[in-house]
């Protein structure tokens, strides 16, 4: 029986191994029917456990297929477990990340209160708002006095030292103070307006002694503008290398810097801008539907039809100043007037703002004014303008009949617009500025403006002025 299980495990049909066995089976009997024992099994119960030993074969021939299937669901569900895990793991970290991201909103929230406060401005939600760092700064710089300071001139006969204090920022020169002579202890008193300092940038202060070769250094200090900010900044500073011998020379400079106003760059544009440009256009609206209106009624005059062209269209008149007139308003005004807006054109010339500056021209204010007070720098403004480097500003207060001559009297006293825009080396501003009254030496420095051109290098600026004295 155990031989025949066996060879029933062969892929056949339960039916057709059932229907074998019994054929089978059939025919044994038959033969042998004859010669069966007593007690033995009749013929149809042995066909019987035939059968059901072909089914049990067949049921056991299906069992691995069911295990194969119950793998391959098994399987289905591991590699659906895999493909869950990594959004489940995405989900974890995307929470993450929002919980990082609430200290840093909140950051941000309050940079943006703190850039609103300098600024004066509103804070909104918006990706361009600034961070303090960005901030630039308007400054008033005070170089009082200095104290100590070596004497250069030791030979006999020579006096003392003859001290300048010069002031540079990223390199830049951005003030310097009349020459004191014979005088170790001097006292400038000299103020100055610096704009859109970074809190980042250093002042650097070297004071000379002014020789007729080349001018000998009493010492040098750096102040950076952080320490000013935010309440400003006033005090003694000592001095570096101050001596180019083993001696030590004790020397200080007293500085005052304040701080005028904080603002983001960028972000703003004066008032007169918008009502120059909002003016401007109603200008060119006008304009526009003038020359249409003389096209349209041209041929009806004429009695023919012919069409206005753009030469024939009517032009804007250039800009006439009535020197004269402006002159006896100046001085029609009271002095509170004068000193409002002398000091509304000097700043709006020195921070480049060319709508302030032609607003204070329209109001009546003297395009040459200068500050009478001996603490100010005592400069018109174009001094100022020149001074920065505004060539728009320049040119429009040269309509305005500017004096190009005009000397400062305090500070770097006698400079005229043409020094320091020769010792800038800009050429397009010398060309602008160019006076032959200009071109004198009777200064504080003694030099004229090429020969501050030719100290700085800017070998264009002395060509052209070597041209310029030619006609």
């Amino acid at each position: 029986m155990g031989n025949q299980t066996s060879c029933c495990v062969v892929p056949r049909d339960p039916g057709e191994a059932a229907a074998a066995g019994t054929e089978s089976i059939g025919q044994v009997s038959t033969d042998e029917s004859l010669n069966q024992e007593p007690g033995a099994s009749k013929p149809e119960e042995q066909t019987a456990a035939i059968g059901e030993e072909a089914s049990e074969a067949a049921a056991k021939a299906e069992e691995p297929e069911k295990e194969v299937v119950k793998e391959s669901e098994q399987e289905k569900e591991e590699v659906a477990k895999e493909e869950v895990a990594p959004v489940a793991k995405e989900e974890e970290v995307a929470k993450a990340e929002v919980a990082k991201a609430k200290p840093k909103a909140k950051a941000k929230a309050s940079a943006q209160e703190a850039a609103s406060a300098a600024t004066g401005t509103e804070a909104t939600e918006t990706e361009d708002t600034p961070d303090m760092s960005q901030l630039k700064h308007d400054l008033e710089l005070t170089i009082v006095s200095a104290k100590g300071l070596r004497d250069a001139d030791w030979a006999p006969g020579t006096g003392k030292s003859d001290p300048y204090c010069v002031c540079t920022v990223s390199g830049k020169e951005v003030a310097r103070t009349p020459t004191i002579s014979d005088q170790l202890n001097p006292v400038w008193n000299m103020k100055m307006q610096l704009s859109a300092i970074s809190s980042t940038e250093i002042l650097e202060f070297k004071i000379f002694d002014d020789d007729v070769g080349v001018d000998e250094p009493l010492g040098r200090i750096e102040l950076p503008v952080a320490k000013a900010l935010p309440s400003g900044f006033q005090g003694e500073l000592k001095l570096k290398e101050t001596s180019l011998t083993a001696n030590a020379v004790n020397s200080f400079l007293t500085v005052k810097v304040s701080i005028l106003k904080s603002s983001a760059p960028g972000k703003t544009s004066s008032a007169a801008d918008k009502s120059k440009s909002k003016a401007k256009s109603k200008s060119k609206d006008k304009k526009e539907s003038k020359e249409s209106k003389a096209k349209e009624e041209a041929p009806k005059q004429l009695g023919k039809q012919k069409t206005m062209t753009e030469e024939e269209a009517p032009k804007e008149e250039g800009l006439v100043i009535d020197v004269a007139a402006r002159e006896a308003a100046w001085a029609a005004m009271s002095k509170k007037q004068k000193d409002s807006l002398m000091k509304k054109i000097h700043n709006a010339a020195f921070d480049g703002d060319l709508g302030g500056v032609e607003a204070a021209l329209k109001e009546g204010c003297d395009v040459n004014v200068q500050n009478d007070d001996p603490n100010s720098a005592g400069e018109a403004a174009l001094h100022f303008a020149t001074a920065k480097g505004h060539v728009d500003i320049v040119k429009l207060l040269m309509q305005y009949k500017a004096n190009p001559a005009v000397k400062a009297k305090f500070g770097e006293w006698g400079f005229t617009p043409l020094h320091y825009a020769a010792r800038s080396g800009n050429v397009e501003l010398v060309e602008l500025v160019y006076d032959p009254k200009a071109m004198g030496v009777d200064n504080y420095s003694k030099k004229s403006p090429k020969d501050l051109a030719k100290k700085e290098g800017h070998d264009a600026v002395v060509k052209l002025l070597k041209k310029l004295g030619k006609k």
